[in-house]
């Protein structure tokens, strides 16, 4: 619903207000990305569970004379962190907050992709510009000059003032470094929080910090109020700064300013075990999300939660990695060879020594083993393209392209911190699948050829973890068929016909040289739809 009405002769205003609400754009999209009912249904509640009790009204009594409420969200790596984090802003805007601060990352890279995710997901309602500011502005974040922090969240007094008055919400995604969280800092304090007062309405603010356990916490021993705290505690005193006064600690700027720190964490002992006088400890709510499991549903709140999916729904971290699964699913080595793989004299290496210590050697073996589980992915769904075959292919609409083509398939290789090391493994691996001639893709599938055993035992190892896990499941009452795995002549048919064609390699980091982002969302030419630009299969070294 769009609403216009006159504020002077010489200027409308226009609202954009969703039917529906934040939360409920916010269940559109993640409708849009495929994801279960279940598995939205649960990450709807814990949204409201979280929202609920971390950002009161101004008016509430529960407040604290600090004006300020902290509190820890934990979840386990790679269990849905960022999805609860989004539904959670969602809430809070449908609950009335009005300044909103996440805080992703402290990489360049991760910062831009939080953002951009966020924009995405949050984004959903109809004529998004109308209904708040979003700072910084995504493109100039992707632009090859990127703005500077005090241009990225800068916004003139007059254009919060409004925002604020028709309750439109102020959105900041930070990347957590000081530099920026300074001229974050300074935009809150000169700009946003007079805005407030000359609009006449209180500062909900909202802060969320995505991997809090990252240069959040205040671990080193060092009282939080020695005179030189920033030398020692420069990301946690900053983010304070983001609310409080540093001539008047321990409540937020003003009376009209209410400030909630949500941590999310993979690590909770970080932040509950830290130096309790740090401000950002956890101090008034606790949550711990859900994964889907054996077990478990929407209500009451369980560990796990039963998923239509069945067993390939199912979260699998670190207690079936290196738990009951340990056996099959944790290769050290190549399946079926005892010595390792820098000692073995029956094979040429990809090239003479190593870089900084990285055995090469090892991480071919381990590209191998990645090019025949996604052939083996490929062959399950044989409705769809594959990642040669997608290419030169257009579709009416985004859903037909979503539908038509195979799931991407990517492998992450982290040779080192250094990442002058990226290049260098990237540049070696580039060597062994192009081959002496050069030719893209001629040196595997002549490895491919020349070398089967080499290649074989990944088979194998994949049908016993095929195995294993579905009779380790038996005691759940899931579904304990065993998925198809080919034969190896379908699997090396795949991989030489579709997998590497359709595979690139990519250096992904901050450096300038490093190759753009991986993009694998189909992309509009403005007459037709395309598979995603990039390969369908990439090879990531960063």
């Amino acid at each position: 619903m769009a609403l216009a009405m006159t504020a002077s002769e010489s200027e409308t205003i226009r609202l954009a207000r969703s039917p529906q609400g934040w939360l409920a754009d916010y269940e559109n999209a993640l409708v849009a990305s495929g994801l279960g009912e279940i598995s939205r249904q649960v990450i709807l509640e814990d949204a409201r569970y979280i929202a609920d009790q971390a950002a009161f009204d101004a008016a509430d009594s529960r407040w604290h004379a600090s004006r300020v409420r902290t509190g820890a969200v934990m979840g386990a790596v790679q269990s849905g962190k960022t999805a609860s984090m989004i539904g959670v802003v969602a809430r809070s805007l449908d609950n009335g907050v009005n300044v909103v601060v996440v805080l992703a990352g402290t990489q360049v890279s991760l910062w831009q992709q939080s953002l951009n995710r966020i924009q995405a997901q949050l984004d959903g309602g109809a004529r998004p510009m109308l209904r708040r500011l979003f700072l910084p502005n995504p493109d100039t974040i992707g632009a090859e000059r990127r703005a500077g922090p005090a241009a990225a969240y800068g916004v003139a007094e007059g254009q919060a003032r409004r925002a604020l008055e028709r309750g439109r919400p102020i959105i900041f995604v930070a990347m957590k470094q000081v530099d920026h969280l300074l001229h974050l800092g300074q935009v809150l304090h000169k700009t946003i929080y007079p805005a407030a007062e000359a609009a006449g309405v209180p500062v909900r603010l909202l802060v969320v910090d995505d991997e809090a356990d990252d240069s959040s916490v205040a671990d080193d021993g060092v009282p939080w109020g020695v005179g030189d705290l920033d030398e020692y505690k420069q990301i946690p005193r900053r983010i304070v700064d983001l609310w409080e006064a540093r001539n008047e600690p321990g409540r937020t700027v003003s009376g009209n300013v209410f400030a909630t720190y949500v941590a999310y964490t993979a690590t909770p002992q970080a932040n509950f075990l830290q130096d309790p006088q740090n401000p950002l400890s956890p101090r008034d709510f606790v949550a711990s999300l859900r994964t889907p499991g054996p077990r478990g549903g929407v209500e009451p709140r369980e560990l796990t939660y039963r998923v239509e999916e069945g067993l390939t729904g199912w979260y699998t971290g670190a207690d079936v990695f290196y738990g009951a699964l340990a056996n099959v699913l944790c290769v050290a080595e190549r399946p079926g060879r005892r010595e390792p793989l820098d000692v073995q004299a029956d094979r040429p290496t990809v090239a003479n020594g190593t870089p900084n210590g990285i055995d090469v050697d090892e991480i071919v073996d381990a590209t191998r083993a990645f090019l025949v589980a996604s052939a083996i992915r490929l062959s399950r769904s044989p409705d769809r393209l594959g990642p040669a075959s997608a290419r030169p292919r257009t579709f009416p609409s985004r859903d037909d392209a979503v539908r038509g083509v195979a799931a991407v398939s990517s492998m992450l290789i982290h040779p080192s911190s250094a990442m002058e090391s990226h290049f260098e493994v990237a540049a070696r691996l580039q060597s062994w699948w192009d081959g002496p001639s050069g030719e893209p893709g001629a040196g595997v599938l002549s490895d491919l050829l020349d070398d089967e055993t080499a290649w074989l035992p990944w088979l194998e190892s994949f049908q016993a973890s095929r195995d294993a896990v579905a009779s380790g499941v038996d005691d759940f009452g899931a579904v304990s068929g065993r998925r198809h795995v080919p034969a190896w002549d379908e699997v090396k048919h795949l991989i030489e016909t579709e997998i590497v064609p359709g595979t690139s390699v990519a250096v992904v980091n901050s450096d300038p040289n490093a190759d753009e982002r991986p993009s694998y969302e189909p992309s509009y030419d403005g007459a037709c739809w395309h598979a995603p630009p990039q390969p369908l299969d990439d090879l990531c070294v960063g």
